[in-house]
Formats: C-alpha cells, structure tokens, sequence
C-alpha cells in the first residue's frame, strides 16, 4: 500500500471516528487529553486492513 493510500485510509477513518463520537465534546470542553483513546480507535481501523498492527 502506498503513502498516499494509506494516509486516506486513515484520514477517511478517524473522521467518521470523530464525527460520531459526542464524548469528545466533553473532553474538548474540559480540555482533557483523549490521545490513548485515539490511538485505540486508530489500532481498530488499521487492523482491518494489516495483520500485524503494534501500538
């Protein structure tokens, strides 16, 4: 898979990850830190597509 593939595959992803999630509203208005639950959301979308995905 190329660069470029790879990077709309996970831009496409996470959007609708984010789009949908109203509990990041929350952590935005408190301004709290939500990078561990992304990178959970980021694992799940990559490892429908790769065996072998590590955080």
């Amino acid at each position: 898979m190329e660069f470029d593939e790879l990077a709309e595959l996970i831009f496409r992803k996470m959007i609708s990850k984010l789009k949908n999630n109203i509990g990041l509203y929350v952590f935005a208005r408190e301004r709290t830190k939500f990078e561990g639950w992304f990178k959970v959301e980021l694992c799940d979308s990559l490892s429908i597509h790769f065996e072998n995905v590590i955080p």
